[in-house]
């Protein structure tokens, strides 16, 4: 017999003329992994929403309808475990209420954002870059590791070096899924940055070489004795690169701080642990810029931002120029076009670079056109008189013979040897 699983949903505190801006999905994940999902309005209070269940036990949650089914398991949403035992003997399960607060429907409205980022790619003497591949990557540096993730697809810039990229950026992930799903490397920059800096103090005690992935065992030697001696520092554990857990790292800063010289410029680069770091909240993203081109010659690196060339928190809307080193390819554009062709603007009062894949692009086009319209007229009308004429013309001996079996010359002819010419 099937199992029926109810989630009763409770939104009495949320106001009712703001039950309208969104809806909301459910989904329920069953002991095998499978996951069914229903979006829902919130048009009343409360909410039954009716699921085929397992019965071997199964995970519920609530977000917003943007969500994708696994996500909804790894973001921050209501969640409500449901045990093997809350079945008894039972075919039928209805839950408690799951209660949406206001501030989980606050942070859903902002859960995902749209952004679009416009630019160019320009060589070094201000001329285009045409046919480079540009990608956007969204950055996070913790110590010396940092994480590179694509925002967005990879575009290629047209011939005037323009490019738009475009993507969907989600936020509120649960530390420890944000974690797994981010790839760590050493970032050399900021090791050369922080090495020194901790070498000026002779309090410190030496810092191993940095790891290729996060190590937080790195920091031993900055911490107590009791920390050195035991591996825990009131009730701060320092696990393995495979088991870290992100929500410790507020505990480890709070050690490490009052150890750590003030450095400003680590600060700017907000930095951790000298800034407090929770990336997995943070719904704009810090953008920097890789772009490639293949001239015939193999693909070569031509823009690879670093650390240094971040752009924090970047708006909805972005627009950025890109200099290209001295392996680029370099486009021509004339700005003053030769010869009688004028350089458009507008079409119908709207500029030319407001118009959809014109932007940055210059249209050219005749001066004058309407001077140009009477000559093509006149040529059309002379073709036609001169093809007229040649039906009445022997082909041989070029006299003239109008030939009455023409379906032209039957439509035209109106007189012939004085006489009007009856129509059939």
């Amino acid at each position: 017999m099937a199992n029926t699983l109810v989630v009763v949903l409770d939104a009495t505190q949320i106001d009712k003329e703001a039950r309208s801006q969104q809806k909301v999905k459910v989904g329920v994940r069953a002991s095998s992994g499978k996951i069914r999902s229903q979006i829902v309005a919130i048009t009343a209070e409360k909410l039954e929403l009716k699921f085929a269940a397992d019965a071997r036990g199964a995970d519920v949650a609530v977000g917003p309808a943007d969500a994708s089914d696994e996500d909804l398991f790894r973001l921050q949403t209501i969640t409500r475990r449901v045990s093997s035992a809350s079945w008894l003997k039972l075919t039928t399960l209805v839950l408690p209420p799951l209660v949406i607060t206001p501030f989980y429907w606050l942070f859903w409205l902002r859960w995902c954002r749209d952004f679009v980022i416009h630019g160019r790619v320009l060589c070094p003497d201000g001329t285009p870059v045409p046919g480079a591949v540009v990608q956007a990557y969204d950055v996070d540096y913790l110590w010396w590791w940092s994480s590179r993730q694509a925002a967005g697809p990879a575009v290629v810039t047209d011939a005037s070096g323009s490019f738009t990229i475009k993507f969907r950026w989600c936020c509120g992930w649960l530390p420890i899924w944000w974690w797994r799903l981010r790839h760590w490397a050493l970032e050399p920059l900021l090791a050369a940055r922080i090495l020194p800096v901790l070498r000026l103090d002779e309090r410190l005690p030496p810092i191993p070489k940095p790891d290729p992935v996060p190590d937080l065992r790195v920091f031993a030697g900055l911490l107590d004795s009791t920390l050195k001696t035991t591996g825990t520092t009131a009730g701060l554990v320092l696990p393995p690169p495979d088991r870290i857990d992100p929500t410790s790292l507020a505990k480890l800063r709070s050690l490490l701080l009052p150890k750590l010289p003030l450095v400003p410029e680590l600060q700017r680069l907000r930095l951790w642990p000298w800034v407090s770091w929770t990336p997995w909240t943070d719904c704009t993203p810090d953008i920097i810029f890789r772009v490639t081109q293949d001239c015939g010659r193999g693909e070569k690196v031509i823009v690879a931002e670093t650390v240094f060339d971040t752009r924090w928190n970047i708006p909805t809307v972005l627009d950025v120029t890109l200099h290209a080193n001295e392996d680029a390819c370099c486009g021509v554009i004339t700005d003053e076009p030769e010869g009688d062709c004028a350089v458009i603007t507008k079409a119908c009062q709207t500029l030319i670079t407001d118009i959809e894949q014109n932007t940055a692009n210059t249209l050219v086009g005749l001066a004058n056109l309407p001077a140009y319209v009477a000559a093509d007229a006149s040529a059309l009308y002379a073709r036609n008189v001169l093809n007229f004429l040649a039906l009445s013309l022997d082909a041989k001996s070029g006299a003239f013979a109008v030939p009455r079996d023409d379906e032209i010359v039957k439509a035209v002819l109106i007189c012939e040897n004085g006489q009007v010419v009856p129509r059939g």
